[in-house]
């Protein structure tokens, strides 16, 4: 029912009613490709679904074998919709909400109480979300592999460390282990080592490994345009999400050199990196970066350094031919003579495409000085089976 416009709450209402076995509902709005090579895309203002709480509290109450639901660029769809599908539909796998703009942190903690198995989250342009609720999801769903947050601008200070509360032995003899060990009210551990109860001790060192594994899975993660992203997060996202393979950082302008060192050293599974900046803001970026990427990135495929023109050729040079993977390369450039022949030897790209230009560069400011005009370029390579030496 994805971009039916003429569909409404009574037809939704009533397919759910009338198939109680239903697993998969798309009701939203407008296409989007929250999985695009660099995690922005265009939104359709005008395209927007009819969907409501109503008829999502109706598929809540009659679909409890659902697993996947879109809901994405449908206005009339809040919290309390889906917190009712959290609480009714336990086997929900992957929730999209893009463009919902009244969607707030309550969804995404239902979700980590009720949804033990949940894999993937689609939100971006949700600007209501903050970190407090995306930290939560990473540590609590075990089997989170996809994260998707563009342009939530509340998104800062990520932290996956655990955060123990100490209780008093009738505290915790008075909750259950689970409870004990995943709080209902704050989501966290809220039992320590230290435990005073007995009846909990010996399930102690099993939730402290269930916590400790919680956020391994995740592979994807989308934080493009998320404008107060910087190093800290970065940190704790090398020190606990080892086999990220995707990692979207475009227009997250606060981001230095330390940063991506701690991505690449901590996460040596990437495959796909993006680190394109927005022509308003200067990357702090240096070639630094590229080193580490080299170094460090063996299996990376595709990177996106468009806009950071600091870049030096020889260093970009170095990457194409350390990271014998790869096979797209996007980057900014003064073009003079045909770079395509001397830049990447002895991996030659096997196709070339000038993909825009853009008047500024690191010496000259467009508004003070002659600007050096600059190319947008986009390499493709075939794999290099060659050993690294």
């Amino acid at each position: 029912m994805s971009c039916c416009r003429r569909v409404t709450d009574v037809g939704i209402s009533d397919i759910a009613m009338r198939c109680p076995q239903l697993q998969y509902i798309d009701v939203s709005g407008s296409q989007m490709d929250d999985d695009g090579e660099d995690g922005y895309h265009q939104i359709d203002m005008h395209a927007q679904g009819n969907a409501t709480d109503t008829a999502i509290q109706v598929i809540a109450e009659h679909c409890p074998r659902l697993t996947y639901l879109n809901v994405s660029s449908c206005p009339g769809v809040t919290d309390i919709g889906l917190v009712s599908i959290t609480e009714h539909c336990r086997q929900l796998q992957c929730l999209e909400m893009s463009a919902c703009i009244s969607i707030t942190d309550k969804t995404v903690l239902a979700i980590t109480k009720h949804c033990r198995q949940f894999e993937s989250l689609l939100a971006s342009e949700c600007v209501q979300l903050t970190s407090r609720s995306i930290n939560a999801l990473i540590k609590f769903c075990p089997r989170l592999e996809n994260v998707q947050l563009a342009t939530c601008h509340y998104m800062a200070q990520l932290n996956f460390d655990p955060e123990l509360e100490e209780f008093s032995k009738s505290e915790c003899d008075s909750m259950s282990i689970e409870d004990c060990k995943f709080g209902t009210s704050t989501n966290n551990i809220s039992c320590s080592t230290s435990c005073l109860s007995k009846k909990h001790s010996k399930a102690m060192p099993t939730a402290f490994v269930q916590y400790s594994l919680g956020f391994r899975a995740l592979k994807h993660l989308n934080l493009s345009c998320c404008s107060k992203i910087a190093n800290d997060s970065l940190r704790q996202i090398g020190m606990h999400c080892k086999y990220l393979q995707l990692i979207l950082l475009y227009g997250c302008h606060r981001i230095t050199d330390k940063g991506i060192e701690y991505i690449v050293k901590g996460c040596p599974y990437l495959q796909h990196i993006s680190l394109e900046c927005l022509r308003m803001h200067r990357s702090k970026l240096t070639d630094l970066s590229l080193l580490d990427i080299a170094d460090h990135c063996q299996h990376l495929q595709y990177l996106n350094i468009r806009g950071a023109v600091q870049f030096s050729k020889e260093y970009i040079s170095k990457v194409v031919n350390s990271c014998h993977k790869l096979t797209k390369l996007r980057c900014t450039m003064e073009v003079k003579g045909d770079i395509f022949q001397y830049l990447f030897l002895p991996r030659e790209p096997c196709k070339a495409e000038l993909e825009g230009q853009l008047s500024w560069s690191l010496k000259y400011h467009p508004h003070y000085g002659n600007p050096v005009k600059q190319c947008h370029l986009m390499f493709e390579f075939k794999p290099n089976t060659q050993s690294r030496r």
